[in-house]
């Protein structure tokens, strides 16, 4: 699924995220999860940009990074 994306071969990865409940729209809240790394051996850091910080888009975040990481081949910055 995600192999023609070539994560791996990334120095930068953004991600938007939705705090709706499914998969057919809606959600009220949006923030971005930034991936970036200076290298393609480095380890990249992640960046959750959130304008409602403490919201439930950390827990979110915190999914797509480590399944990011792992599409990425890395440990976490």
């Amino acid at each position: 699924m995600f192999a023609p994306l070539h994560i791996e071969q990334k120095l930068l990865v953004l991600c938007p995220l939705n705090d709706a409940a499914g998969s057919r729209g809606g959600g009220s809240h949006w923030a971005m999860l930034v991936l970036i790394r200076d290298s393609l051996q480095a380890t990249p850091c992640g960046y959750l940009l959130d304008s409602s910080g403490g919201s439930p888009m950390t827990a979110i975040a915190n999914c797509y990074l480590s399944k990011l990481l792992t599409l990425m081949q890395v440990g976490a910055c």
